[in-house]
């Protein structure tokens, strides 16, 4: 009977200890701000991709964010966000607050705001290629149309 009390209270510290919201690391150390996840890309490169780092910036800011990825051509700015989970209840009113927001900041852009997980898997992919330089103006206007055509479908 001492076995199980015992079992029963090991299992119940190893609950409350990996349920603990603390664990996580500084997020300083891995390139966060504020808890979100983002990558600035280099603005040295042939592709100017500053007004998707301004965007990033700017979104970094609600706390609701955990992961933003956003590239930019000269007319087109997509942003593809991810919230935490306890927050996509409201995803659809984050969403359209977020939009609303960015299409605000950047006037002279046309702005896409998604939180489909394909968007994001893409426009970090997209976003990899610009920051290696293993992509050209025309092809990143290729990719960033295809990524708008993307968000139209799932609408």
């Amino acid at each position: 009977m001492n076995s199980y009390k015992i079992l029963f209270i090991l299992g119940i510290i190893f609950f409350l200890i990996s349920c603990n919201p603390n664990t996580d690391s500084d997020p300083s150390q891995n390139g966060q701000i504020d808890g979100v996840n983002f990558t600035n890309i280099s603005t040295e490169a042939s592709i100017d991709q500053s007004v998707s780092n301004n965007a990033k910036q700017s979104l970094s800011q609600h706390k609701e964010i955990t992961n933003i990825n956003a590239v930019n051509t000269e007319k087109d700015l997509v942003i593809a966000i991810e919230v935490h989970h306890n927050e996509r209840f409201k995803l659809a009113k984050i969403r359209k607050k977020l939009h609303k927001k960015m299409e605000k900041v950047f006037r002279d852009h046309k702005v896409q705001l998604s939180t489909d997980q394909k968007i994001v898997i893409e426009t970090k992919q997209l976003e990899k290629q610009i920051q290696n330089r293993n992509v050209s103006k025309k092809k990143l206007e290729k990719e960033v149309k295809h990524l708008i055509k993307l968000m139209n479908e799932q609408t």
